[in-house]
């Protein structure tokens, strides 16, 4: 009991320390962004992503994503500054994104969810396709092309496979893994379980064990760098900051890989080794020959089982002109990264430019306009067939209309104001104090107008026919003129305006 209890006292004082030197190191070593263009994508779970956007002021150069890997952050592309990938890109006019997947330190999650509920799937069906739709709704650009550095560059490959390459312009991957048989092998034991059982306490002894491992000079396991082919001015307050805590659940799933000896996510639906030579994206694969987790000759097995023509392969050794081999990290700040790497990677995107949004939709718009024209072909013909359509309706109207043109020609030889109606016939000029008002007004109640005081009545009797002569709109038309008549004075002063005969009727 009495060793016991001191060895728990031992374990309780040694996470003190470590937990202690970490937020010491913290303090000392804080985060550094260095642009002002920060936002916050959410998923469709309702998690959000921090985005950087690293460009020229006004710079609207095609987009790049650069993704990061396991246990690690953004900061893998942005130090040391204006030693990295992000500024190289951004200074030859590359609008550059950095983004923090899910289980990093700046994610932040919904209710009930954290860095413990955090699996690869996550990845690959809510974090990039959201991160991805920003930066085109943000760019206009239909395509971007994306930067993986070790499991970031594996998601690129498990998107593809998921999601197709139709908003990927071109892809490079660094020291990506495609299979984990030779990765597990490669983390000591005690790590591996420390990830799995205490994530926080893993992580915050990673990051304080960072000054040891910088000054032992050799590259460990758990730290996969050439110290050699560091990047000038590249120290620990660079590093520290890269290192985040692990997820539980994905180092869960990478080990369950290795055992299995494949990849397979959705419950085996997709099986991404066995996808990994049918993927159709331009591909630049970059390979480190002293990374434990991405052994050369894994690498060239994946690289030649791809069947796509467009692809690259690039070994960064001193056998093929590199300053230094390679180790996994550095990759992504070496010494000479800029010419050894950073510009293969540069003109890799130059030779598969990013198209724009706006000429995607030069085709759908050639196709309305080619509709418009058609309907414009056809509209003589349907004004044609209208017109055929309507002849017969107005012949037939005109030949009914003719008894009662005969009659109102007859009632105009006896009835002063179906003369003054007719704009044929010349203006009669009916004398003052002339009894014409009242046939109008009998005119608008549809009855018989009346020959004046002194002479014998017209023996020819009004024919019904008028009555559908004088449609409604002519005899709304003369009931407003008639008004008026209503005062027997002024009707007498000035008798009512003729008004037009209806359509149809003979002057």
């Amino acid at each position: 009991m009495i060793v016991l209890g001191w060895l728990t006292f031992l374990a309780l004082v040694i996470v003190a320390v470590v937990v202690a030197w970490s937020r010491t190191l913290a303090l000392l070593f804080p985060e550094k962004i260095r642009t002002l263009e920060v936002d916050y994508v959410t998923t469709p779970d309702l998690w959000k992503l921090r985005v950087c956007r690293y460009r020229r002021e006004r710079s609207q150069g095609e987009p790049v994503l650069l993704v990061h890997g396991l246990n690690a952050n953004q900061n893998n592309f942005t130090v040391p500054a204006d030693a990295n990938l992000a500024d190289y890109l951004a200074e030859r006019g590359y609008d550059c994104w950095t983004v923090d997947l899910r289980g990093t330190r700046s994610s932040r999650p919904p209710f009930a969810q954290g860095r413990d509920t955090v699996a690869v799937e996550d990845f690959v069906w809510r974090d990039l396709p959201a991160v991805i739709g920003h930066i085109q709704k943000a760019t206009g650009r239909a395509k971007i092309h994306y930067v993986g550095h070790s499991l970031g560059g594996f998601l690129l490959y498990a998107y593809v496979q998921a999601h197709g390459a139709d908003r990927i312009a071109s892809g490079t991957t660094l020291g990506a893994p495609t299979q984990f048989n030779d990765v597990v092998p490669a983390v000591p034991k005690f790590l591996v379980q420390a990830a799995l059982r205490f994530p926080r306490l893993a992580g915050a002894g990673l990051r304080c064990a960072l000054p040891f491992a910088r000054l032992a000079g050799t590259g460990i396991s758990a730290f996969p760098v050439n110290p050699n082919n560091l990047a000038p001015g590249m120290g620990l307050g660079d590093m520290y900051p890269i290192i985040e805590d692990p997820a539980p659940l994905v180092h869960a799933e990478v080990f369950g890989w290795a055992e299995r000896g494949e990849i397979a996510l959705r419950q085996d639906s997709l099986n991404l080794t066995k996808g990994y030579a049918e993927m159709k994206f331009p591909l630049l694969a970059i390979f480190a020959p002293a990374d434990p987790f991405v052994l050369p000759q894994a690498g060239r097995a994946f690289f030649d089982s791809i069947r796509h023509g467009d692809k690259k392969m690039l070994v960064c050794s001193r056998e093929n002109g590199c300053g230094e081999d390679y180790n996994h990290c550095d990759l992504a700040f070496g010494r000479e990264g800029a010419r050894e790497v950073f510009e293969p990677i540069m003109q890799w995107i130059k030779a598969h430019p990013a198209p724009d949004a706006v000429k995607q939709a030069v085709k759908p718009v050639a196709a309305k306009a080619a509709e418009v024209k058609a309907a414009e072909a056809k509209a003589p013909a349907a004004a044609k067939e209208a017109v055929a359509t309507k002849a017969p309706e107005a012949a037939k109207a005109a030949v009914e209309a003719k008894p009662a043109a005969l009659a109102k020609e007859s009632a105009a030889a006896k009835t002063p104001v179906a003369a003054k109606a007719t704009p044929a016939v010349k203006t009669v000029t009916v004398p003052k104090k002339a009894p014409a008002a009242k046939p109008a007004a009998a005119l608008t109640d549809g009855k018989p107008a009346k020959a004046p005081a002194g002479k014998k009545a017209a023996t020819v009797k009004q024919p019904a026919p008028v009555k559908e002569a004088v449609s409604a709109k002519p005899v709304a038309a003369v009931k407003k003129a008639a008004a008026p008549a209503k005062n027997k004075a002024a009707a007498k002063a000035k008798p009512a305006p003729a008004k037009p005969a209806a359509k149809g009727t003979k002057g």
